[in-house]
């Protein structure tokens, strides 16, 4: 019977499988089930193509897998004059053995469209190094703020004062009397990749996102940008590949850091694949923060959340 399949598990058990074209009204071959499909899938971004609809509504908890995150990725544009009327804020991740990215972006508050108009990208900088590049920046007195990781705000920091933050060390007038504080930082709102992904589609769909051909590293990065070739479990298939990711990151967390981009994600119906998939994100964040174990966190989450 179409959209129905059986199999058996090695403890022969029987797994049913039912896809939602078993329903004649919902079966895409038919008038009727291609009208609900196409009206159902204008709730995804991106449609049928989207992962969550493959994943949620087709099935296939292997969606993604190896694939280009942006496979479309067209938003690269030659750059032009950033006048007072555009207001500018800064997006950092910043790694002592990994590259560290800083980009500039600039919003223009009558049409909500933003630019990413400046980059450095660069290794082996130390915290006063850092400080150093970012007061270097042309735009650096017209930033409303920076936004980074939380890790910067993690006390793991030695000095003759005892243990600090690299966020509080930048802020430190003794400490960077060389290269002047950076004053402007601020922890980001947000890291998940999902709604990251989500919204940069948005924006790129609607033409309100665009990056100066003046950021080689961020265009490089977009456009290069992959899904895991293997995953070990159904909660990794939505991870973005570790490698290459930097501008990326920090992308990320100003875009759903700012009023504009933020985002604020539907909450799924319990039950459903969507809401354990985000049960097990939740779990996985708590157990990287605590050290619990992965199970024990999701107990706790699913059905409470």
């Amino acid at each position: 019977m179409k959209g129905i399949a059986f199999r058996k598990t090695a403890q022969d058990n029987t797994v049913i499988r039912l896809h939602y074209s078993a329903d004649i009204n919902k079966d895409p071959d038919t008038e009727s089930g291609l009208k609900w499909r196409d009206m159902k899938a204008k709730k995804y971004i991106d449609g049928v193509n989207s992962l969550e609809w493959r994943r949620e509504m087709e099935i296939d908890f292997k969606a993604g897998v190896g694939e280009l995150v942006f496979p479309t990725f067209d938003a690269a544009i030659d750059p032009v004059e950033v006048g007072f009327d555009k207001t500018l804020y800064g997006g950092l991740d910043w790694g002592t053995r990994n590259p560290t990215s800083f980009h500039v972006y600039s919003v223009d508050s009558k049409t909500q469209v933003f630019n990413s108009i400046w980059e450095y990208y660069g290794t082996g900088l130390t915290v006063f190094g850092l400080a150093e590049v970012i007061r270097k920046c042309p735009y650096y007195s017209r930033l409303e703020w920076i936004v980074a990781d939380l890790n910067m705000w993690d006390k793991n920091q030695n000095t003759t004062q005892g243990l600090t933050s690299v966020a509080e060390m930048m802020q430190d007038d003794t400490l960077m009397s060389k290269s002047g504080i950076v004053d402007k930082l601020r922890p980001t709102d947000h890291r998940s990749d999902v709604a990251g992904i989500n919204k940069f589609k948005m924006l790129f769909e609607q033409k309100q996102f665009s990056i100066f051909k003046t950021c080689p590293q961020q265009i490089s990065e977009f456009t290069n940008l992959k899904y895991p070739e293997r995953v070990e479990t159904r909660n990794e298939t939505e991870k973005i590949l570790d490698k290459d990711n930097h501008s990326w990151d920090e992308a990320k967390y100003f875009i759903l850091s700012h009023p504009y981009g933020r985002v604020t994600e539907p909450k799924p119906k319990y039950g459903t694949y969507g809401y354990y998939n985000k049960c097990g994100d939740l779990a996985a964040a708590v157990s990287e923060e605590t050290g619990r174990e992965y199970q024990d966190c999701l107990n706790d989450i699913y059905g409470s959340w």
